[in-house]
């Protein structure tokens, strides 16, 4: 009981009906000194006397204890921006016995359990008990599945367990858990705008559509995207793929937007030239992928521009989630050298002078 704050409130709910200690120990049946021991922090009341407790103040038994069984939005943010933090500079095994300590005391919590689970993803390389963590991470994600309240929080899970099986190298388990092929699209979100409009919420139904056409874009890109390397088999279907991308990014203004979208498209890129021997065309992707390097502002994170003018306050109420990138900002900055330095697509450039500046200049950008 020792982050509850019993003592306190006890203390503080006795002087706001201005009664004594010993009104409280005559109506719960104990000694004067043990409620002055309650009061002091010294000793708590029986586990049978809290509800008794909490009657006589006409509070519940939570607040009687001062726990909390939930944490705000603001506080799931800090503490995913806290521990993300810790694990970077604190030894992972350290971490992870902070996080159980946590999990442990909010395991109710369940927007704050998948950004637990999403913490555990995304440092799992960093320990050699890769496999152990991902499978923690992937109970976790079934817990917020079989009882959390919320659709949303559910299908954020599964996708979670998807990722999680794809780290694995479990493909299978990810068709068995998601299915063969994606459902067809409803358009919900257009049936909310038109509602929203029939309202008269038109100011609503703006940002509703700015929001929407923002997801759907990005899923686009990333789809677009995942799409490069399976159709490296056909050069023509490549190119047209590449020219399409950036396309899109250059009308939508994709890499202020989404900077990593733009990292994954042109390491994408650079690497599928590769495999189709075209160098000259890898490093060109190279050298827009290190150009982006230098134009994004550290640490990342995601806004709108003056197309996406509504997008802020989308982003606001939902920052625990968007805002933010998912880790630290030195791990980010290492694995953007990593992916160019030490990818073995790009050995055979390791020679070319123009490789070398370029990671040269990345180096110096990201420092």
């Amino acid at each position: 009981m020792g982050n509850f704050q019993f003592a306190k409130i006890l203390l503080m709910k006795r002087q706001e009906l201005h009664l004594t200690q010993e009104d409280i120990a005559k109506y719960v049946g104990v000694s004067r000194a043990a409620v002055s021991k309650w009061e002091k922090g010294l000793s708590y009341p029986d586990i049978t006397l809290l509800p008794k407790l909490a009657t006589f103040f006409n509070i519940s038994i939570d607040t009687l204890l001062g726990y909390k069984p939930q944490m705000t939005k603001e506080q799931i943010e800090k503490l995913y921006m806290d521990f993300a933090q810790k694990f970077a500079i604190q030894p992972f095994e350290d971490v992870m016995k902070q996080l159980e300590q946590v999990k442990t005391e909010y395991y109710s919590c369940y927007p704050l359990l998948l950004k637990i689970v999403q913490l555990y993803i995304n440092y799992s390389k960093s320990t050699e008990q890769r496999e152990e963590v991902l499978q923690s991470a992937f109970d976790l994600a079934e817990r917020v599945r079989m009882h959390a309240p919320q659709i949303h929080l559910v299908q954020e899970a599964t996708a979670m367990q998807g990722i999680i099986h794809l780290m694995k190298g479990n493909p299978e388990a990810v068709l068995e858990l998601l299915g063969s092929e994606p459902d067809l699209e409803l358009g919900i979100d257009q049936l909310i705008i038109m509602a929203h409009t029939m309202l008269g919420n038109v100011g609503v139904a703006k940002e509703i559509t700015q929001i929407s056409i923002f997801q759907k874009l990005i899923a686009l890109v990333s789809l677009s995207i995942e799409s490069l390397l399976i159709h490296v088999d056909e050069p023509i279907y490549f190119e047209k793929t590449v020219e399409r991308i950036e396309g899109v990014f250059k009308v939508y203004n994709i890499p202020d937007l989404q900077p990593n979208a733009a990292f994954v498209f042109y390491l994408k890129a650079a690497t599928g030239y590769m495999m189709l021997q075209q160098q000259e065309k890898a490093l060109k992707m190279i050298e827009k992928y290190v150009n982006t390097c230098e134009k994004c502002v550290f640490p990342l994170s995601l806004k709108g521009d003056d197309y996406f003018y509504l997008l802020n306050n989308w982003i606001h109420r939902h920052k625990q989630v968007m805002k933010h990138a998912p880790r630290d900002e030195q791990s980010i900055k290492n694995d953007l050298v990593r992916e160019i330095e030490s990818n073995p697509v790009f050995a055979p450039l390791h020679e070319e002078v123009v490789f070398q500046q370029l990671l040269k200049k990345l180096k110096r950008i990201l420092q």
